[in-house]
């Protein structure tokens, strides 16, 4: 492995740490020694970014793209600030600068339509989309932000139509599950839903929104044993994420499981203590248990 590929590595290591800090060190120092690569600015920039540094990562990527203007990351990286900063008409521009750029990748047609749903023009997302998806067969993504555009306008059954198409080509992507369930339950199709999160569950342990919309369906059904060992689940899974937490909180209240709550709010208190939706869930006990 090369100095270089030695940087990258290390480099790729602090940003799955979240260590932005380090991240930022590491590629500036790539930077300067390789002035010829792109991805020590590229990177350079999305650490900045997460560092909440924007203007430094602005004018970075306006410099890569000026002198990489064959790499397709420093403009897709330039596009996805503006999306950051919700600036969905500039995203637009420039994701349709990447676009008109590099026709052959499905980033910037996904790109450009994800921006027009935001700006609520639908039928132009939804057109948009449809051309990616058909454009970039082998791409999830297309397929996945197609449906979500059904999903947006509340077409429960079109929506669900999508997701099952999508779930048939893309039988490992888990977003095609969580999408199908999430419309199956708006259908009113509880058990289908429940059968298919219980899939979803197993075939991808790793996936949160399996696991919380598998939990949360419980809790809605009024199965709060059941909903208890869901959340469970999450907990095990996502363990420094406070909706489980939450999530099992307010379950074992309407389970009539009082002591098991105390215990468990204790421990929620420690992992977030400033959380205020703790002090509101323990009023809510002391009046279930007055009543």
């Amino acid at each position: 492995m090369t100095l270089f590929e030695e940087s990258i590595t290390a480099a790729n290591k602090a940003v799955a740490q979240r260590d932005w800090a380090t991240a930022l060190g590491i590629w500036e120092a790539v930077t300067q020694q390789y002035p010829e690569s792109p991805e020590g600015f590229v990177g350079k920039a999305s650490a900045l970014i997460q560092l909440g540094r924007l203007a430094e990562a602005e004018a970075l990527l306006l410099q890569a793209m000026e002198g990489f203007p064959a790499n397709i990351w420093a403009s897709v990286a330039y596009a996805q600030l503006a999306e950051r900063q919700q600036d969905w008409r500039e995203a637009l521009r420039r994701w349709e600068a990447v676009r008109d750029k590099f026709p052959d990748a499905a980033v910037g047609h996904i790109g450009a339509a994800s921006a027009l749903r935001e700006l609520g023009e639908l039928d132009a997302a939804e057109a948009a989309f449809a051309q990616a998806a058909e454009r970039f067969p082998d791409d999830p993504w297309a397929a996945q932000n197609h449906a979500v555009v059904a999903a947006r306008r509340g077409d429960w059954p079109e929506a669900l139509h999508r997701w099952e198409a999508m779930k048939r080509r893309f039988p490992d992507h888990s977003g095609a599950h969580v999408g199908a369930a999430d419309a199956l339950r708006r259908l009113g199709r509880l058990d289908e839903t429940d059968r298919l999160l219980a899939e979803a569950v197993e075939k991808f342990p790793s996936d949160y929104w399996a696991a919380t919309g598998y939990a949360q369906l419980a809790a809605q059904r009024h199965r709060w044993d059941e909903a208890i060992r869901r959340w469970d689940f999450v907990l095990q899974r996502f363990p420094q994420d406070i909706a489980g937490y939450i999530g099992k909180a307010e379950t074992l209240l309407p389970a009539g499981r009082f002591d098991e709550f105390d215990d468990f709010l204790k421990l929620a208190a420690v992992w977030f203590p400033a959380d205020p939706r703790f002090a509101q869930l323990s009023d809510e006990a002391k009046k279930l248990r007055r009543d």
